[in-house]
């Protein structure tokens, strides 16, 4: 039945979706504020300098937040996990349901459970692109906060 397989359920593909998504809000956040603005998402040296001219409590929130800036890289590598398994795990499910089904029911149940497939695939490239703009805009927000 490889005629019919999703290209989603090979776990290749859903990492490449991933990553390219993640690193097209990367490129799309570096084109709205900059290199240096959206570094400093990630690298907050600033807030430790500016916090200590405040006073020694400010200083150390300074470096609480720096420190919050080192975990959202690693939440940049998190997003290209959670989305890549999320989309994976859901396709390949389906396919196995399918299979297992299918076996039973060999002659009763393909085309209803192929519909049923394709509006599963319609449902996760729903949920994978409204992450994908989820992540999108959090990339380009403004920094009003």
């Amino acid at each position: 039945m490889p005629i019919f397989r999703t290209p989603t359920t090979d776990f290749n593909v859903t990492v490449s979706l991933a990553l390219a998504m993640v690193i097209i809000i990367q490129v799309a956040s570096i084109k709205k504020w900059g290199l240096l603005k959206h570094l400093s998402n990630y690298f907050k040296f600033h807030e430790i300098f500016n916090g200590f001219k405040k006073g020694i409590g400010a200083g150390f929130m300074g470096i609480v937040n720096f420190i919050i800036g080192l975990l959202d890289i690693v939440s940049e590598f998190a997003r290209i996990v959670s989305l890549s398994m999320r989309l994976f795990g859901n396709m390949f499910a389906g396919e196995m349901l399918a299979v297992i089904l299918l076996g039973f029911l060999a002659y009763i149940l393909p085309v209803a459970w192929m519909v049923m497939n394709i509006f599963v695939g319609f449902v996760q490239a729903m949920v994978f692109g409204s992450l994908a703009a989820a992540y999108y805009a959090l990339a380009i927000k403004g920094s009003e906060a």
